[in-house]
């Protein structure tokens, strides 16, 4: 090959390397069937589809001990912890799809905001609930 071939070559491969990395790291934007995955503990329980009119989605999280304001467990007249079920609700705007309210200590989810474009991300550490947009 000769050495102007070769510069072309080098110069071609580059292109379509950068392109490809720009299109790898670009977040594509919400299209029609960009829709959230709502995982608890690793599993699918519900599907939202972005572009749907405005709803309020409920997903039962994790069992947890149930705690008084001080972080403490609450108990039972017999000394028993009192376990509760981590719920989470989810609301679908024109936004995306975003925690609304948590029944966790923290409320860290309603805080990460909306999950609108693809690979967005958003998670209830303690109920185990994650909402991704795929």
């Amino acid at each position: 090959m000769k050495k102007k071939e070769f510069k072309i070559a080098v110069l071609v491969l580059l292109v379509v390397v950068g392109l490809s990395a720009w299109g790898i790291l670009a977040k594509a934007p919400v299209v029609g069937g960009t829709v959230a995955q709502v995982t608890y503990d690793g599993k699918e329980v519900l599907s939202i589809p972005l572009n749907g009119e405005p709803g309020t989605f409920t997903v039962k999280g994790a069992m947890v001990w149930k705690e008084d304001e001080n972080g403490d467990p609450i108990t039972d007249d017999d000394g028993n912890k009192i376990e509760e079920r981590l719920v989470a609700t989810l609301v679908r705007d024109e936004k995306g799809v975003k925690f609304i309210n948590s029944v966790c200590p923290d409320h860290l989810c309603e805080q990460q905001g909306y999950v609108k474009d693809k690979g967005d991300t958003a998670v209830c550490i303690p109920g185990k609930i994650s909402v991704t947009a795929e």
